[in-house]
């Protein structure tokens, strides 16, 4: 028997690899910690309370109004830094037991084979961004092929090689979209879609809105956006409710001259 597994809504874990940083914090944002890896002499420097995480002696002290933990240098070369990162990321989640994000798009250079040990361990991302400008193509191969451990995927940049989604997360956001095809987005699983810049054209629209109704495809989706610049649309704004033809679910949707929008409405 498979048992659901039920993640902490209080509580935010997010990965700012950039600066170094892992940070825990509650959903408004007024209690929060971090862990900075940071020089061995700059550590050193720190007055604070030592103990020790994954192996590693860190110094802890309370600074603007929250808890700082500085790690030391041994973390900034080789394998050390990812292990690191990845075992205390993991170990807070679990701890939490709570989802894991990242912070701007991170997803790129040094840094992608510390996110191949989070899907090889099956952990979730509440949101994952991605930049696909820099993003190597194995390391895109496997986000694509394992989007059931992501809420939210945030996508930018545009491709040098078009990714091919095996599974799709329950919610998308696209940047630039202007690679994003008919036939791509027929294929969506997801909740909310939301697209930017789209090359999509009227009758594209068209077969997304009779696929809807025809209960051929997009049999989750909640919302969806998609901000465009080739279609001209009569009236500044149109709207109407529409309906699917068993008569089981409705949408709303409005047409502007920048972009389409449909919001299904829950049973």
């Amino acid at each position: 028997m498979s048992h659901a597994q039920f993640y902490s809504q209080q509580v935010t874990l997010v990965l700012d690899i950039m600066k170094r940083k892992i940070i825990v914090h509650d959903k408004r944002n007024l209690d929060r910690f971090e862990i900075s890896i940071e020089y061995a002499s700059y550590v050193k420097q720190m007055r604070g309370y030592l103990y020790r995480i994954c192996e590693c002696e860190v110094s802890g002290v309370f600074s603007d109004d929250k808890w700082k933990v500085y790690c030391s240098s041994e973390w900034l070369y080789g394998e050390s830094l990812q292990r690191g990162y990845l075992f205390v990321s993991a170990h807070l989640s679990r701890i939490f037991n709570c989802m894991i994000s990242t912070k701007r798009a991170q997803y790129t250079g040094y840094f992608q084979t510390t996110f191949a040990g989070f899907f090889d361990l099956q952990f979730k991302f509440e949101k994952l961004s991605i930049d696909l400008k820099n993003i190597q193509s194995e390391m895109l191969k496997q986000v694509c092929g394992n989007l059931q451990l992501v809420e939210h995927l945030t996508i930018q940049s545009l491709p040098s090689s078009i990714p091919i989604f095996s599974t799709w997360p329950m919610r998308i956001s696209i940047r630039d979209a202007s690679w994003v095809t008919l036939t791509t987005l027929l294929t969506s699983t997801s909740f909310r879609i939301e697209l930017e810049d789209s090359q999509l054209e009227y009758k594209d629209l068209e077969e997304i809105l009779e696929n809807w109704k025809t209960a051929g495809r997009f049999q989750n989706l909640e919302y969806l956006k998609i901000s465009y610049k080739k279609i001209d649309v009569e009236a500044d704004e149109t709207d109407e409710i529409i309906q699917t033809n068993d008569g089981e679910k409705k949408a709303m949707i409005s047409w502007k001259t920048s972009c389409f929008e449909m919001k299904v409405e829950k049973k």
